[in-house]
C-alpha cells in the first residue's frame, strides 16, 4: 500500500484485500500525552492507511464526511473509545 494518494487509499476495497497486507493499528504505541496532530502523524504513521488497517484480526474500513465532524476530533474519539475497554 505504499506510495498510494490519500485517494488510492480511500478506495482500497476491504472485501478483496489482501488482510496480510493491512498494517496493524496498535493503540498502545501512540502517546496520548502527545497533541492531537502528532498523535494522528504517529497513528497514520503506523498503519500507514488511514481508511483501512486491521485491529488484531478484524479488518477496518474507515470513512470520513467531507462536512461532519474533523478527522481529528473523529480520531481522538476513537482513541478515547479503545481506552475505556
Amino acid at each position: 500500500m505504499q506510495n498510494m494518494t490519500l485517494n488510492q487509499m480511500k478506495k482500497v476495497d476491504i472485501r478483496k484485500i489482501n488482510r496480510n497486507d493491512l498494517r496493524e493499528l496498535r493503540i498502545d504505541k501512540i502517546n496520548l500525552d502527545d497533541l492531537p496532530e502528532i498523535r494522528f502523524k504517529d497513528h497514520v504513521h503506523q498503519i500507514e492507511n488511514p481508511y483501512c488497517y486491521k485491529v488484531g484480526k478484524v479488518a477496518v474500513k474507515e470513512s470520513y464526511s467531507e462536512n461532519g465532524e474533523t478527522l481529528e476530533n473523529i480520531f481522538i474519539g476513537l482513541l478515547k473509545k479503545s481506552m475505556v475497554r
